[in-house]
């Protein structure tokens, strides 16, 4: 009986289907592949008698073996027992059945898959309490990365939840390659925020984090407010045009004159619910201060 070997085929054009290599587990020329499942740039093996195999096959014409986990380390005979079914969750967790010797749960230490959210930390200025250190509630926010280089279109968009006490969203980009972008954060009634000029280096395989708080710096042109301790996008562009100016305080003026109340208002710049002096106040300082956008 000859090993079975995994084997490349290119399959681009269907009329003509070329063979392109080969492959064995590194040092072991009698082991039989069995199922083998595909996970962006790495294939899974169940490899009977050499267990778990996991194979970058980044260039296809040259596998290269990353990871191994030998469900049977008796032996490596030419025959049918062993690994012969493998399958990873999206937790990362890869799970074995072996013939002999039951279920092998594994887990390697780098990513198999891409991960294609960024942990993001972001902070609505009117929101933030810097005694109780969180917001007054959770909300929404825009996250936009665009190109490095000019006109700096939107490759791609996502929506996230920004938790109250850590802060944290996470945006998931499903159509953004790999390489650098600006990130561009948009809160409905603040000021859009771009990261810093230095950009952001987007790579599915590797964790991505990152976090406008903890830094001015984080901010294309430092445009942030510090507050306690934390660097947060400047609160008040009611209108979204850009720009904190006497538009925007006349507009929650108005809505506080009128006892206006109520969730989610643009007017509502500390999230309590209502459009009172607070807000007002918030709105002011900031466009006396000629709060606007800046961008590349």
């Amino acid at each position: 009986m000859s090993p079975g070997r995994l084997k490349v085929w290119n399959i681009q054009d269907l009329t003509s289907i070329t063979f392109v290599t080969d492959w064995q587990p590194t040092g072991i020329t009698t082991t039989i592949v069995h199922n083998v499942e595909i996970y962006g740039d790495y294939a899974v093996i169940a490899h009977y008698a050499s267990g778990i195999r996991i194979v970058n096959i980044t260039n296809p014409a040259v596998p290269v073996e990353v990871a191994w986990y030998d469900t049977r380390p008796a032996d490596n005979v030419n025959n049918y027992n062993g690994c012969w079914g493998v399958y990873k969750f999206a937790s990362g967790k890869i799970i074995g059945s072996d013939i002999a010797n039951g279920l092998f749960v594994i887990k390697t230490t780098f990513s198999l898959s891409p991960e294609r959210h960024i942990n993001l930390k972001c902070i609505p200025e009117g929101m933030y309490s810097s005694i109780s250190n969180q917001l007054s509630r959770r909300d929404t926010i825009t996250v936009n990365l665009r190109d490095f280089n000019s006109p700096y279109a939107i490759v791609d968009s996502a929506k996230c939840v920004i938790d109250s006490i850590t802060f944290s969203g996470l945006p998931e980009f499903q159509n953004a390659s790999p390489g650098t972008y600006y990130i561009e954060v948009k809160h409905f009634n603040s000021i859009e925020t771009w990261s810093k000029p230095a950009g952001f280096v987007f790579n599915p395989y590797s964790a991505m984090n990152y976090d406008f708080t903890s830094s001015g710096s984080q901010a294309l042109g430092g445009n942030q407010t510090l507050v306690g301790s934390k660097y947060c996008i400047y609160t008040g562009d009611v209108n979204q045009d850009k720009t904190i100016n006497l538009t925007d305080v006349l507009s929650v003026y108005n809505n506080s004159t009128s006892f206006v109340s109520g969730s989610y208002l643009p007017s509502d710049l500390n999230g309590d619910s209502i459009v009172n002096l607070a807000d007002i106040t918030l709105c002011f300082n900031n466009s006396i201060q000629f709060v606007s956008v800046i961008e590349p």
